[in-house]
């Protein structure tokens, strides 16, 4: 049976500047579906526009306007007596003397509550018929526990969630844990991985996700344009992504630092775009550490038209990930789309969108002076001309948002 409505769960989008991929795929999906309505986790003052038609419900976001304490209290109501909370206590002894993990494993119930209302609310308010509506969790998250609960599915209602990274990856986490992951792909309908990775790391661990999982990459447009490298005598590297731990961009300025011993000639620019916690402490390593000839710029946190648009303006020789954790960014897809090669470490779904063909694949425990001599080849007009041809070949492959996200928007019109 054709489904002709979407209820899309966000965390913030459309508002805030996060969930950039989602920028691209909202016009393919109302493209699909007679009515949308997106119900973000959280709301923000900056608002970005959508196609028309589209509404936003924001009933989701008030929940974030309570106090972390609050939540773990109304996430403590909706648990006692839960027989799946009771057995991820008791395979999980741990999560009594973690703090952090206590809380999440509470949180989702509490979300998941709230997500369960309002989804009703939703549908009778709107006249949705469940039989002709697809719950669609970008997250593998509370949203996708909540819109999983059975009488919904008596309903009716069609469940779908993306796995990205850190929501699938529980490696990731102290104690390794993501609470209520397997029963919740269990229950969907329809699971969709970004990556291989992603997958066969699930599927492995839950084989019975396997038979309802799809692999479903992101996607990027044709920006209508090839960034050029710079001249002779000079490097310009870029980095995107928020700063936080897990980017180590700790370790990046250290590679600057072996970089610019490497070649003290070399004028080397590096433009980081994104924001976090760490910023002040970055920024303040760059300050002690990095040589003159190379300089350091903080762009900040730029939506995905100012990226493109970056590219455009600037000339940019290569894109650079040192994380010890990722999906397969949405940031790699759109450098390749402009010609411009990455230079990353082999983790996560790293492997599947950058080789040593088509960029740098480092080891992923390469540490600065690898890192250093990997970018430093990128330098070579030559080295850097052919991997630019391939990154754009890779995008054409296999990234392009106009294959990918019509292929998407038939997996959920007919499941």
């Amino acid at each position: 049976m054709d489904r002709n409505n979407l209820l899309l769960y966000t965390h913030e989008y459309p508002y805030g500047l996060g969930e950039t991929f989602l920028e691209t795929e909202i016009n393919y999906l109302a493209k699909t579906f007679n009515r949308i309505i997106i119900i973000p986790c959280k709301s923000t003052t900056t608002v970005r526009s959508v196609p028309d038609g589209i509404k936003i419900n924001d009933s989701l976001a008030k929940r974030a306007d309570k106090s972390s304490l609050s939540r773990l209290f109304e996430g403590i109501t909706a648990s006692l007596l839960n027989s799946f909370t009771i057995r991820e206590l008791i395979s999980m002894p741990s999560l009594f003397t973690n703090q952090q993990s206590f809380y999440r494993l509470f949180n989702m119930q509490g979300g998941a509550k709230w997500v369960h209302r309002i989804t009703h609310e939703i549908l009778r308010d709107y006249n949705m018929n469940p039989n002709e509506t697809v719950a669609y969790s970008y997250w593998l998250d509370f949203s996708t526990l909540g819109i999983t609960r059975p009488d919904l599915k008596r309903r009716g209602l069609k469940t779908v969630s993306r796995g990205h990274g850190y929501d699938i990856y529980d490696f990731i986490y102290s104690p390794p844990y993501i609470p209520y992951k397997k029963k919740i792909m269990n229950d969907l309908d329809q699971m969709v991985f970004i990556s291989e990775n992603g997958r066969n790391y699930t599927t492995s661990r839950i084989p019975s996700v396997s038979e309802r999982s799809v692999i479903s990459r992101l996607g990027v447009h044709d920006p209508g344009f090839i960034s050029k490298g710079t001249g002779e005598g000079h490097l310009h590297i870029v980095s995107c992504s928020k700063i936080v731990p897990v980017k180590q961009l700790h370790l990046l300025v250290d590679a600057l630092v072996c970089l610019g011993k490497l070649s003290s000639r070399l004028k080397v620019r590096w433009t980081h775009i994104g924001d976090g916690p760490l910023e002040g402490r970055i920024m303040k390593e760059c300050k002690d550490k990095l040589p003159q000839n190379i300089r350091y710029i903080f762009a900040g946190q730029l939506s995905n038209r100012e990226v493109m648009e970056f590219y455009r303006n600037n000339e940019v020789d290569v894109l650079v990930n040192v994380s010890s954790s990722e999906g397969i960014p949405v940031t790699m897809m759109e450098a390749q789309s402009c010609g411009i090669s990455v230079c990353a470490r082999a983790v996560g779904g790293v492997p599947e969108i950058v080789d040593n063909n088509n960029g740098s694949l480092l080891r992923k425990d390469s540490g600065p002076v690898e890192i250093a001599e990997a970018l430093i080849l990128f330098a070579e007009a030559e080295y850097r001309s052919h991997r630019s041809k391939l990154s754009r070949l890779n995008w054409e492959k296999n990234y392009n948002a106009e294959k990918n996200y019509s292929e998407f928007c038939s997996i959920l019109k007919n499941i």
